[in-house]
């Protein structure tokens, strides 16, 4: 008797162990990045855009319907002429009770620059998801003046002074 009880214990005990060790579910349930599509709203999702995608969307679907602070951060990761972490956007919105999808929209003053970067989703200051993404295409001109100094201009040539 004490062998089966002890068998039926050391079967068990690794099952009640790896339900233990299951992650709890976190605040999202679902996020991914999109295409405008023409109306103002999100359209086709993609992980990969080009210079002129802009803005860029990003949809999250909540796990609970209580009211929740939603934050979504868009971040250069590499990106030439730009600080690795270089924040190119930051966005949130308090949901109501009831509500569980969020869309945000974002993206620089004119075009992106062509390399990777990362959108962040917080939920209550807590990161819940990354989603990398890629922007390619032609190189978005970076303006000389925002990161070297323009040259200066010669001064003017004086003019020899009259002699009385």
């Amino acid at each position: 008797m004490r062998k089966l009880l002890l068998l039926l214990m050391l079967l068990l005990c690794p099952v009640a162990a790896e339900a233990q060790s299951e992650p709890a579910a976190g605040a999202v349930s679902e996020a991914f990045l999109a295409f405008a599509n023409g109306d103002g709203l999100p359209g086709e999702e993609s992980a990969e855009f080009k210079t002129t995608d802009n803005p860029i969307y990003c949809v999250v679907n909540l796990t609970g319907t209580d009211p929740q602070t939603v934050r979504m951060k868009l971040v250069a990761v590499r990106v030439a002429g730009l600080r690795e972490g270089s924040q190119i956007v930051s966005t949130s919105y308090t949901t109501k009770q009831g509500e569980n999808i969020v869309q945000f929209s974002g993206g620089p003053s004119k075009v992106w620059f062509v390399g990777k970067y990362r959108a962040e989703i917080f939920v209550d200051d807590k990161l819940e998801k990354t989603l990398e993404f890629d922007v390619k295409g032609g190189a978005a001109s970076v303006p000389s003046s925002a990161f070297t100094e323009k040259p200066k201009q010669p001064p003017a040539p004086r003019r020899p002074q009259r002699k009385n």
